[in-house]
């Protein structure tokens, strides 16, 4: 289903992640493909939260993803702030939604934070992202959560996953 849907895309090609599950980046240019979201003087509608989310991108990925399920993911955050949200498609419709728009203030730091890496305690709280893995099927860790334990902790960027991104535009 994701090569299917990496077929509507110019870019990279989808990095396989445990669980039988695939990533596909969407940078600005892959978003354009799906929405046009070129006119920064007729901005399209978004969701509240959402940067890019809206009716036009919503109906792009449906498009590009008609069968299957697939979880739509956003996030910008710099230092611990920001936000993230993730929306869940199944053949083809949305059927689950989640934002999360200040993630420093729900998430908050454990202490001895700068030596908490692997092995860290099992959260109480859990972000949109993990909570629509949960829903791909992604079993709940025993320590982390959904998001450490299909490692995309490594990726924190878009240019890990291959993406050119201009930052002029």
């Amino acid at each position: 289903m994701i090569e299917e849907a990496s077929e509507h895309v110019r870019g990279p090609a989808p990095t396989a992640l445990p669980f039988g599950l695939s990533i596909l980046p969407l940078g600005g240019d892959q978003i354009d493909q799906l929405a046009d979201y070129r006119d920064p003087w007729n901005p399209l509608p978004t969701y509240d939260g959402f940067m890019y989310l809206g009716p036009e991108l919503e109906a792009g990925i449906a498009r590009a993803a008609p069968q299957g399920r697939l979880l739509y993911v956003e996030t910008n955050y710099f230092g611990g702030i920001g936000y993230q949200g993730a929306t869940l498609f199944d053949a083809g419709r949305p059927v689950w939604k989640a934002i999360l728009t200040n993630v420093h203030d729900a998430w908050p730091r454990p202490p001895n934070y700068d030596s908490w890496a692997a092995g860290r305690p099992k959260l109480e709280f859990r972000t949109p992202i993990s909570r629509g893995l949960s829903r791909l099927g992604v079993p709940e860790p025993t320590s982390g959560d959904e998001f450490d334990a299909v490692g995309l902790g490594r990726f924190r960027t878009l240019e890990a996953l291959g993406v050119e991104e201009d930052d002029d535009e």
